[in-house]
């Protein structure tokens, strides 16, 4: 193994070995995400479906030829970094719907009818399925570390959707001597800020004190407010109708006092702590048939181009969201010297849902060809 491969990122390790989890190429040129030419900010995601989804054509997937590689070559501007996080990132939601239904099976997560009932039930799962990932991989990893020491490839990139970092701690304890975010117990005081909107990590007269907790906190309370509007919107679309939520309530607080609740975070947070801390080989096989049963895999379910696959896309001039389209379809296109001019006529496109222009400015463009894009039929496009 060469000494700059990213192998030895212990997660990075554990994730290719997991029998119960892929990486799947799509028919996509993440250059144009890479250039930020599109409102995407990833190839895909559903946690549901035990996979992680990136380009054909990407730094990622010319890595995974070889893992045992060097990145340098493959690493311009953190590009093959900031999406090998990511992948981390996405793994530990998989992770995590799979030890849930292991300590719970009777949720049915990630599978299960949703409805009215149990709506909030899942919303409260998968809003700590995104605490499971931030502070596993952000809080107990990236921040305790210095990459390059890890790997020496000069890389600028510190940590994922956190603006936390241990070397910090003596300004942290300025204002509560005790503080430690390495300790089990600190996701449960993430995740409770992404449920309620307010962070307990430290008194709250640090915010005004401090500039460095000041970005921390900002970052995390604006980061759980939008996940719950996320999660609500992707959960409502999963439920095929059978739930509406109103726009002015898609980020209101999330309900996490039951008692199943807060022991499942609990016996999460010392299953991702041997994870991670203790580089524990912990995987989970799914409760459910993956392809034929997960959330959004497949099935009759609105079509709505935040959500759903471009190649399941019919009718595109009824969305309400046709930028997704548009972005979509133009990242199915091999990125070549005319992208960045094609780039700029898309949000006219998208505005004036002119669809003929749309075809006909990538009339003569390359597409990408990929045999995994069939499935899943719903992926979360958003950034």
């Amino acid at each position: 193994m060469h000494s700059e491969s990213a192998l030895k990122i212990p997660l990075v390790s554990q994730l290719l070995k997991d029998p119960s989890f892929k990486i799947i190429k799509r028919a996509v040129d993440s250059k144009w995400i890479y250039e930020k030419l599109v409102p995407l900010g990833h190839c895909g995601f559903n946690p549901a479906t035990n996979a992680a989804y990136v380009g054909f054509n990407s730094s990622v997937s010319q890595w995974l030829q070889n893992p045992k590689q060097s990145i340098r070559s493959f690493n311009f501007n953190d590009t093959f970094l900031h999406e090998l996080f990511f992948i981390i990132h996405d793994y530990l939601h998989a992770w995590s719907y799979n030890a849930i239904n292991e300590l719970y099976p009777g949720l049915k997560f990630g599978y299960g009818k949703i409805t009215e009932k149990n709506f909030e039930d899942y919303v409260f799962c998968h809003i700590l399925t995104e605490a499971v990932a931030t502070v596993g991989l952000d809080y107990w990893y990236l921040s305790t570390i210095e990459l390059n020491q890890v790997i020496p490839v000069g890389a600028n990139i510190k940590t994922l959707t956190a603006a936390y970092h241990v070397k910090n701690n003596s300004e942290y304890r300025r204002f509560d001597p005790k503080f430690n975010a390495q300790k089990r117990g600190f996701l449960k005081t993430l995740n409770d800020a992404y449920c309620d909107g307010i962070f307990y990590a430290l008194p709250m007269k640090a915010i005004q004190l401090s500039p460095q907790i000041y970005r921390w906190y900002w970052h995390e309370l604006t980061y759980g407010r939008l996940q719950r509007k996320y999660t609500r919107q992707w959960l409502s679309y999963l439920s095929a109708g059978e739930v509406v939520c109103e726009q002015a309530k898609l980020d209101i607080k999330i309900d996490n006092s039951k008692k199943w609740m807060q022991e499942l975070v609990e016996d999460l947070s010392l299953l991702l702590w041997q994870k991670v801390k203790e580089n524990k080989n912990i995987w989970f096989k799914p409760q459910y048939d993956v392809k034929h049963d997960a959330w959004g895999g497949s099935g009759k379910l609105q079509m709505d181009s935040r959500f759903t696959s471009l190649i399941h896309l019919k009718t595109p001039k009824t969305f309400n969201y046709l930028d997704y389209y548009v972005s979509q379809y133009a990242i199915r296109h091999t990125f070549s010297e005319n992208s960045k001019a094609i780039a700029s006529q898309l949000p006219e496109i998208a505005k004036s849902k002119n669809l003929q222009k749309l075809k006909k400015i990538f009339k003569n463009q390359k597409k990408v060809e990929s045999a995994f894009d069939v499935y899943p039929q719903s992926l979360f496009m958003l950034p």
